[in-house]
């Protein structure tokens, strides 16, 4: 049965054992014995044991970075389209890490990464390859298949590596960050861990005849559990790295790059070494060897010096690590005797603790003299002590004491660190002691990139704030504007030197970006297509961030014919378009064209579709004021409005008294009223201030609501009740006649007249009246007087 036969291959492929590099199967075979893609790729489906190595190997693989600037300048991997891919199997995994267009890690569809293992590799590559295809519809259920069995990284174990650089008039960082300048001359134990692996150093005079700086000229390396051995030769006329493995001359750190690779390349393809190489580029990178379990990579480079970076993983313990560039313990450095040395020790000590891991014996080497050129006694006999000149950096006249002061101030200006302006002391110190300023440039040239490099490692994506509108709603003809850097920050970039970009479906001239500052004219451009606005940041590494906000859009030419609530398109969707609710003078999708009806309606005054469009009398002018209206059929009917009528409520109703007219009213007031300025209220008329109402001298003049009156004056008295009588003065004898007093068994009865009182003090009040105690003692009234 030729199914049976197909099932019987695949599960042949799915459990053999492919060496790296070898092909043992191609695409062309599984198209001759599978019949259709579709079936091979369930064949990796269900392929239980490739699915159990998988999940094994995701615990161990190197995990992706979430920004493509991070992985590109991870020379272990190989660029491939937007793809990045290791060179090397790690623990017999090799991820796969591909990104978007802005350099964002994709995590998810048929473009995402994946694992490979160094048992099945082309198995899985191809397994990709006709599970997703190129990304088809028709491939999606298979592709997602795929990708459930094996997973892209999402970043989110991701950590930068951490790296120690020792380079130039050697300044060593040893593997825990510690850092000294050391200007020794011989061979040198670099780094070791005792047992699996150990790198060694040689030094050489920068200038012949001066003592007081050297360079790395020379680095040998041997892994004591495969028993390789590597030396990196300085060529410092060439600017170059001579490699050579087991003796072999095998490349230098500028070959591959001339073979056409824009990055280095490894020196071998078939693996028939435990330690990899990658040269090209002006680096050598190598891997794996003894020191796996505690550096991922060791990078030798060359800028007129030459240098060493040990890159490793934060989680590695480095605590049996020696050497030159060995850890420290709480702050000290361990000599080769394990004696320990403060790292804030004097130049001197540092000295001596460096001069304590140098070669005293042939046998301790591991440099292949005999085949890479000179001998243990050449590098080793001359061990010489150079001038400590550290302790005159703080005064430059001092340190530079043979310059003159323009000089002075050019390495002051030149040494300084471009990230916090501060004095870059190995810069100074090469200057000072070759007199090469030159040479001062190049560890700043170095000092720079070295810098940039690790910005570029620990730098994140620009960080877009929650508080960005997920949906706006727009309208045509009208204008919406955000401020951009509102919304974004960034470690590295201030929001003023951030930079925006905008992709969309609609033309130019609706929309602008300046400064952060996105402006939208909304015109008729989404009546015609579906596009969102999709927003770009990148921060001063190039580095983005992508956001955008979905649209709720009204088209229509007035903003009261939208209907959201009656759009068939879905909410979650990009572009929500309103329907239009146009009103029967309209036609056309948005209600854009305009009937010309008039010629059908008779109208009590004029007629005009467009003028009178949001009236409800439409296409008729409203009715005068004074008229109501109606409709019967095409006739517009403004029937008078009874504003006198009782059941009229309108704010303009007369207060008092109301005429009607034909389409209009008139108000009045009664007597002692006049009609108010809004024509329809009465304000009572104050005949007093006016001089209607003209009181007699011994009289004062009183208004009240509609009236007036004129009362005596205070002291004054009417002799009869009888209207236009004459007001007379009252005559009282004294002020005792104005108090009467009556004596009870039990109190004191006292009557007061006030007009007697008010007669003599005008503005007494009864509350001005005192009369003593509550405790009276019977004394006559007459005698309180």
């Amino acid at each position: 049965m030729v199914y049976e036969h197909i099932t019987l291959i695949i599960h042949k492929f799915a459990n053999i054992e492919i060496l790296s590099f070898n092909i043992i199967y191609t695409k062309s075979l599984y198209n001759s014995v599978v019949a259709g893609d579709a079936l091979s790729c369930q064949g990796f489906i269900t392929d239980s044991e490739t699915r159990d190595l998988i999940n094994t190997a995701h615990a161990r693989a190197e995990s992706c970075p979430c920004i493509e600037q991070i992985i590109a300048i991870d020379d272990t991997f190989e660029k491939k389209n937007n793809c990045y891919k290791q060179w090397f199997f790690s623990d017999d995994a090799k991820q796969v890490c591909c990104y978007s267009e802005n350099g964002q890690l994709l995590v998810d569809g048929p473009g995402a990464g994946y694992l490979r293992l160094k048992t099945r590799d082309d198995y899985i590559e191809q397994a990709h390859d006709l599970c997703c295809g190129n990304g088809s519809d028709a491939l999606r259920e298979s592709c997602e298949s795929f990708y459930q069995i094996n997973s892209p990284d999402d970043c989110s174990f991701y950590e930068p590596p951490v790296i120690s650089i020792s380079s130039g008039d050697p300044v060593i960082q040893t593997i825990d960050g510690g850092k000294y300048d050391f200007n020794g001359h011989g061979e040198y134990v670099f780094l070791t861990d005792g047992n699996n692996f150990e790198i060694q150093a040689r030094t050489d005079y920068v200038l012949t005849g001066n003592i007081d700086s050297t360079y790395f000229s020379a680095f040998a390396l041997l892994d004591k559990t495969s028993h390789e051995q590597i030396e990196l030769h300085y060529d410092r006329e060439a600017d170059d790295i001579r490699l050579f493995r087991n003796g072999t001359y095998k490349s230098n750190c500028s070959a591959s790059s001339m073979l056409g690779h824009g990055r280095p390349y490894p020196c071998e393809l078939r693996l028939k070494h435990n330690c990899f190489v990658i040269a090209g580029g002006g680096k050598i990178i190598i891997q794996n060897c003894g020191f796996k379990s505690y550096i991922k990579q060791l990078v030798f480079g060359t800028d007129n010096f030459l240098s060493i970076q040990i890159i490793r993983d934060s989680r590695a313990n480095i605590t049996n690590i020696t050497g030159l560039a060995g850890h420290r313990e709480d702050g000290f450095y361990i000599m080769s005797n394990n004696t320990k040395v403060s790292e804030n020790a004097s130049a001197l000590s540092l000295f001596q603790f460096a001069e304590s891991w140098s070669l005293r014996n042939n046998w301790e080497s591991v440099f292949m003299y005999k085949e890479t050129g000179g001998n243990f006694t050449i590098y080793n006999t001359h061990h010489t002590c150079p001038e400590f000149l550290q302790d005159k950096l703080g005064n430059l006249t001092a340190l530079f004491e043979s310059f003159r002061p323009e000089n002075i101030s050019l390495f002051n200006k030149t040494c300084r660190n471009y990230w916090n302006k501060e004095p870059n002391n190995l810069c100074l110190l090469v200057i000072a002691r070759t007199g090469d300023y030159d040479l001062g440039l190049d560890v700043m040239k170095e000092a720079n990139a070295t810098r940039h490099k690790w910005e570029i490692l620990h730098n994140r994506t620009p960080l877009v704030s929650p508080n960005f509108p997920e949906r706006i709603t727009v309208s045509i003809n009208s204008t919406w504007t955000i401020n951009l850097t509102d919304y974004v920050t960034d470690d590295n970039t201030p929001p003023e030197n951030l930079v925006f970009d905008v992709f969309t479906g609609l033309t130019k001239n609706e929309y602008s970006i300046n400064n952060g500052i996105f402006t939208w004219n909304v015109g008729t451009g989404l009546r015609e297509i579906d596009t969102g606005m999709q927003f770009t940041v990148y921060d001063k590494f190039n580095t983005s961030s992508v956001f955008s906000f979905s649209i709720n859009y009204c088209g229509c030419s007035e903003v009261s014919f939208c209907l959201f609530n009656d759009s068939t398109d879905n909410p979650s969707d990009t572009v929500v378009k309103a329907s239009c609710d146009c009103p029967g003078y309209t036609s056309g999708l948005y209600c854009e064209k305009i009937k010309d009806v008039c010629p059908n309606y008779h109208c009590y005054n004029d007629c005009n579709v467009m003028a009178y469009r949001s009236k409800p009398s439409w296409p008729c002018s409203p009715c005068p004021k004074g008229r109501t209206y109606s409709m019967h059929g095409y006739n517009q009917i403004c029937t008078d409005i009874d504003e006198c009528s009782v059941v009229y409520s309108g704010p303009d109703k007369c207060e008092q008294s109301c005429t009607n007219t034909d389409g209009a009213f008139m108000c009045s007031c009664f007597n002692g009223y006049e009609l108010n300025r809004n024509g329809h209220s009465c304000d009572d008329i104050d005949e007093c201030s006016r001089g209607i109402r003209v009181c007699g001298s011994t009289e004062i003049c009183v208004n009240t609501l509609g009236n007036s009156s004129c009362l005596c004056a205070p002291g004054f008295q009417r002799l009869s009740d009888k209207t236009g009588t004459s007001c007379v003065k009252i005559r009282y004898r004294s002020v005792d006649d104005a108090v009467q007093v009556k004596c009870s068994d039990s109190q004191w009865d006292v009557e007061v007249d006030m007009n007697i009182l008010q007669a003599k003090y005008p503005a007494i009040k009864p509350a001005d009246i005192f009369l003593g105690e509550s405790k009276c003692l019977g004394k006559s009234w007459k005698g309180l007087y």
